[in-house]
């Protein structure tokens, strides 16, 4: 991936990052395949990735990404807000183990455990040994029966959960401002918990335009008052008035910005 940017969101947040979304985005819970849902978390890690390995790999969850539309208004005056999220959490049933018992063995006979077996090939120069990711447990090296699956996550150790994240927009916030809130994210057994990243996404204003820390104003004045000078009252985004002040004799051109601060 060429763009810097987009390289940096990839690796950040994955693909999901690159569509102004979520980097992972939380969708049906309980009764999906365990391992589509590890293999989000952690992202791709390729053949041979096992479960067990892909932990070791990555220690931390994929980070959340959302994107939330704020007025200007909102950014110039600053405001509270509460953002509601799915996220993975860990099983409080089983506390992650994916079992109704704690004595459960779940190790799978076929890899022992591992996630990988060897795969032994017979060919002209002799025979030939790779590591294959084991196909009785999808690489995660262990297997849960049904009647062992916890009744509450159905053995995937997590399950989805709403929550409610409080958002404090200070006064002066710019447009793709992003707030973190650490391990607020998803969680997964044996990893650190993923963050929330909250990235501001300024609206269009039908009054103003912002550039940088400035706000433009655009007005139309007649040839005489370009001429001769004027006085003009504005309205501000906070509901006050501000007047526009231009002294006869300063001849004004089209596209001129006439500097005023808002005290």
């Amino acid at each position: 991936m060429s763009n810097p940017d987009k390289k940096s969101v990839y690796d950040q947040f994955g693909e999901e990052g690159l569509k102004a979304g979520m980097g992972m985005n939380p969708e049906g819970g309980p009764g999906m395949d365990p391992n589509d849902i590890f293999g989000d978390l952690f992202g791709n890690m390729g053949m041979g990735g096992a479960g067990s390995r892909r932990a070791k790999i990555k220690k931390k969850a994929k980070n959340i990404l959302h994107q939330i539309e704020v007025s200007l208004e909102d950014m110039y005056k600053g405001v509270n807000k509460v953002l509601e999220i799915q996220r993975y959490r860990m099983c409080s049933t089983c506390l992650g183990s994916g079992t109704k018992g704690k004595n459960v063995d779940t190790k799978c006979k076929g890899c022992n455990g591992k996630g990988i077996k060897v795969k032994t090939t017979q060919t002209p120069m002799g025979i030939m040994q790779q590591q294959v990711q084991c196909n009785e447990c999808n690489g995660e090296g262990f297997v849960i029966k049904d009647k062992d699956k916890c009744t509450d996550c159905k053995g995937q150790k997590i399950i989805t959960k709403k929550a409610k994240i409080e958002l404090n927009i200070e006064p002066g916030a710019y447009d793709g401002k992003r707030i973190v809130f650490e391990k607020e994210g998803d969680e997964l057994p044996g990893v650190e918990a993923s963050d929330v990243y909250i990235e501001l996404k300024q609206k269009p204003n039908s009054l103003f335009t912002r550039k940088g820390a400035d706000l433009i104003y655009k007005m139309n004045i007649t040839l005489l008052e370009a001429l001769t000078g004027f006085k003009k009252s504005i309205p501000f985004i906070d509901g006050s008035k501000v007047v526009i002040i231009n002294e006869p004799g300063d001849i004004i051109k089209p596209g001129i910005l006439i500097f005023n601060h808002k005290e």
